[in-house]
């Protein structure tokens, strides 16, 4: 059930909305609009006056007095998330007889989010009528999730929720798929990969730091998510001595893949009789090396690494090249080119892997000196049909 949370007079309602909720406690000139919806109502509220009219939900707090005996949505709000969630749950259907008991909490880490999500799916599986979200950006996957959510035509009315646009344009809300697949990552945000999955599963983009990846595929496991992509810093994290971007769910466990190597080969095609210098030493760098290893290739990092066997060489000692491949993270939060502009050759082939932003320094230095030039979002679309291809069982 998609509600549209009401802060301000919206111009108009949409069709997909299924019940309104005025939050009159924010905003009390809101009743005027009672009579003109059409929508079951929720009236958020503590004002006794407002009983006269009639709504087909009031939401109370838990602690508070019922407005009435039935028709009620008995809800608590808690700064954190509780680690025993279904304790929480229960006192709250202790509080008072409701229809519907609604646990909003603060997520402070997508963990907390994912805790939610578990807790909620066991307790519908009993029967039991509720809604739990988690507020602020961390806890957003609730609110995509959720056979019952929130969302705002005008404005916010809780931290971190989405607006029915993006609910239903980007995340197609209410979603059938029996199915999850998502990113893990931090950060993600440069990933625009919650709008082009989307149109093909349902996919959730998770920022997960580094200390958080052991119990994350903990919880992963109570749901069910079937593929998963891994971008920095997990790479080389999931699987000792591997570097893994593409993760399937096989019974009990995983089974890893990487896709960025031949990704970036779909975008190049043939590199016969090209040198290439590549940039780099980290996860993307090795995937990359690895599917470059028969090519006249030469890595270049700040630091002296081995990469594929290979030792690195220092980024002022670039020889003259063919194609040159960034596979460093340099760019992508700010305006610092990887190597300096005089070491990138005129009317050569110059690869950003870099998607957001999509004009990185490197790349605007190169069409300044005549370089053919492939965007980040070049190797993020081949590499991610790879990755379709191994989550839908289609490879080779």
């Amino acid at each position: 059930m998609l509600i549209a949370s009401i802060k301000k007079s919206p111009e108009i309602i949409p069709a997909c909305v299924d019940a309104v909720e005025l939050r009159l406690d924010l905003n009390p000139s809101l009743q005027t609009l009672i009579p003109s919806i059409k929508k079951p109502l929720i009236l958020k509220t503590r004002n006794l006056n407002d009983v006269q009219y009639k709504p087909t939900y009031f939401d109370c707090d838990w602690q508070d007095r019922p407005l009435r005996k039935n028709g009620l949505i008995c809800s608590r709000h808690i700064d954190h998330t509780p680690d025993n969630l279904l304790q929480t749950f229960a006192e709250l259907m202790q509080a008072m007889p409701a229809d519907i008991y609604k646990l909003a909490t603060t997520a402070h880490s997508t963990l907390d989010a994912l805790r939610m999500l578990i807790a909620t799916r066991t307790l519908r599986a009993q029967g039991k009528n509720v809604i739990g979200l988690c507020m602020g950006e961390l806890g957003q996957i609730t609110r995509i999730v959720s056979e019952h959510t929130y969302a705002y035509l005008d404005e916010p009315t809780a931290p971190g929720q989405l607006s029915i646009d993006e609910l239903t344009t980007i995340y197609r809300y209410p979603r059938s798929e029996k199915t999850w697949y998502g990113l893990i990552g931090d950060p993600i945000e440069q990933s625009p990969s919650h709008i082009t999955h989307n149109q093909h599963c349902f996919f959730l983009k998770m920022r997960i730091r580094a200390d958080e990846l052991s119990e994350f595929f903990t919880l992963a496991e109570q749901l069910p998510f079937h593929g998963l992509a891994a971008t920095i810093p997990h790479k080389e994290a999931i699987e000792p001595g591997k570097v893994i971007n593409t993760l399937l769910r096989k019974g009990k466990g995983w089974q890893s893949f990487n896709t960025d190597g031949q990704g970036v080969l779909d975008v190049l095609g043939s590199i016969e009789n090209k040198r290439i210098a590549l940039l780099g030493a980290g996860g993307a760098a090795k995937a990359i090396a690895l599917a470059l290893k028969s090519a006249d290739l030469k890595i270049y990092n700040r630091t002296a690494k081995s990469v594929c066997g290979q030792q690195t060489l220092s980024l002022d000692q670039i020889s003259p090249y063919d194609i040159l491949i960034n596979a460093t993270s340099c760019g992508m939060l700010s305006e610092d080119c990887p190597i300096h502009p005089d070491f990138i050759l005129p009317h050569t082939t110059v690869f950003e892997t870099i998607c957001k932003p999509e004009e990185t320094t490197l790349i605007k230095h190169a069409k300044a000196k005549s370089c053919s030039v492939h965007y980040g979002k070049e190797l993020f679309h081949t590499q991610a049909k790879r990755q379709f291809d191994i989550w839908l069982d289609k490879e080779n």
